[in-house]
């Protein structure tokens, strides 16, 4: 079984009327999110994807530099990263 993750932001808690009731709810942001790389076994001695969030660009002048607000890792298997490639 593989999991996989998603950031997300919370935005606010609210309420939607649902079969003649309230239901709290919480309003999520899913903000743009990119895979920065491939953890190979080879390599790292494991499988993951690097994902990062809040994409900075600077230094156009001089070429681009490109950083990220936050990253995390996702393990995965072989078999994902074959048919999913960078």
């Amino acid at each position: 079984m593989q999991k996989f993750g998603l950031f997300g932001i919370k935005k606010e808690m609210t309420q939607l009327w649902v079969n003649g009731a309230y239901t709290p709810v919480t309003l999520v942001q899913i903000p743009e999110q990119e895979v920065i790389r491939y953890k190979t076994q080879e390599k790292d001695k494991y499988e993951a994807l690097v994902v990062g969030v809040d994409k900075k660009e600077s230094g156009k002048e001089k070429g681009q530099k490109v950083s990220y607000g936050t990253m995390a890792e996702f393990v995965v298997t072989s078999d994902f990263a074959e048919n999913y490639p960078a």
